[in-house]
């Protein structure tokens, strides 16, 4: 016993409608997360040059640039063109890119904790 029908043409619909509202948040995704790393890769960077002019450290804490810039056009562009393939290698991207960052964020954590307690 089917309860009504499902009409294909609002689900069409409905996939056009919310597909550029995921690429959008994709997007933002992706530069936010770039935006984000750079900024607390200044803050380290401007932390450990006051650490070391305070002499409480001689090491030069320099956190690396991990997620890459993504273009956000060339993405857009390959996800329509291979029908959301490529989508799901964007979302990829989106997940596996914090990832990177807080594996580096650990290791210059860790020589920060190790310069406070020496």
């Amino acid at each position: 016993d089917r309860k009504g029908d499902k009409t294909p043409a609002l689900w069409l619909v409905l996939s056009i409608v919310a597909s550029p509202v995921v690429y959008y948040v994709y997007y933002f995704l992706n530069d936010d997360f770039r935006a984000h790393e750079y900024n607390e890769r200044q803050f380290m960077l401007k932390a450990s040059e006051i650490m070391n002019k305070l002499n409480i450290s001689e090491k030069q804490i320099e956190p690396q640039m991990v997620v890459p810039e993504r273009n956000f056009v060339k993405f857009l562009v390959l996800s329509i063109v291979t029908c959301g393939i490529y989508a799901i290698y964007w979302l990829y991207t989106i997940i596996n890119d914090p990832n990177m960052h807080f594996d580096d964020h650990a290791a210059w954590e860790a020589l920060l904790l190790e310069t406070v307690q020496s």
